[in-house]
């Protein structure tokens, strides 16, 4: 197989690209100079740049969606009131309702009462006016006497 570098094809093309500075550049190999130890700590300060920016988005992010949600707990809260009203006058009416049903319903309970005493005590006279009638001896004066 061939190699696409052309130095790498014979040994001794390959030994003097493997001690270049071509070579390392190429490969991406570079000896500890001075630019690399700055370009090292280049990358670590954006490194760390990137980390403090990453924390501030993060609390930014944080602070804005606790802000939004408390604007919307706040106009769904305007959007509730008034129906929170309308309930609370319904519950209110619903119990006078209920108030007024329960004093219906003694009063219609006494008047049943009161039928049932009325309607024993016609039963009595209704059997004390039938007994008199099926005797012989008041079937007459049963006219007469008022």
């Amino acid at each position: 197989m061939l190699s696409p570098w052309p130095w790498a094809r014979s040994s001794s093309g390959w030994r003097w690209a493997r001690s270049s500075a071509r070579w390392r550049r190429r490969c991406g190999r570079r000896g500890s100079t001075p630019a690399s130890a700055k370009s090292l700590a280049r990358a670590q300060a954006q490194l760390a740049g990137q980390a403090d920016n990453a924390t501030r988005q993060r609390e930014s992010f944080v602070a804005l969606s606790t802000e939004v949600l408390q604007n919307n707990q706040k106009s769904f809260l305007d959007l509730v009131r008034p129906v929170e009203l309308s309930l609370k006058q319904v519950d209110e009416k619903l119990r006078a309702m209920e108030k007024e049903r329960e004093g219906a319903y003694r009063e219609l309970k006494s008047q049943v009462v009161t039928m049932g005493q009325a309607s024993e005590r016609l039963r009595t006279e209704t059997a004390t006016l039938s007994q008199a009638l099926r005797a012989p001896h008041t079937r007459g004066r049963w006219g007469r006497s008022t």
